[in-house]
């Protein structure tokens, strides 16, 4: 992952999986989130991990929160502090199937 495309801004509380403006239905988010929060956390926690380098860097309690065809967003904690993390697509996605 190219972590220099990351966006990051302070979690503003709870989160579940957004609606999309971009294509992905919220209910195709929602489902998507759902399969790799239960099915894929290794997986999940890995893509967040990548996006902060550094030994020292401790990354807990990953989640995909939503998807659309221009990024994929988290939260999580880093070094302790509550993170939404969003992971642009370049170039964008053109479908929902693209995600896999």
């Amino acid at each position: 992952m190219d972590t220099s495309k990351r966006t990051t801004t302070k979690n503003g509380g709870d989160e579940t999986c957004t609606s999309s403006e971009h294509g992905i239905s919220k209910a195709a988010s929602q489902r998507m989130c759902q399969h790799m929060n239960d099915d894929h956390a290794v997986s999940v926690y890995g893509m967040v991990r990548s996006m902060f380098p550094g030994a020292s860097t401790v990354v807990t309690d990953t989640e995909i929160v939503g998807i659309s065809f221009e990024t994929c967003d988290f939260t999580c904690k880093v070094n302790g502090k509550s993170q939404h993390v969003s992971y642009p697509f370049h170039p964008p996605l053109s479908s929902a199937k693209e995600a896999r």
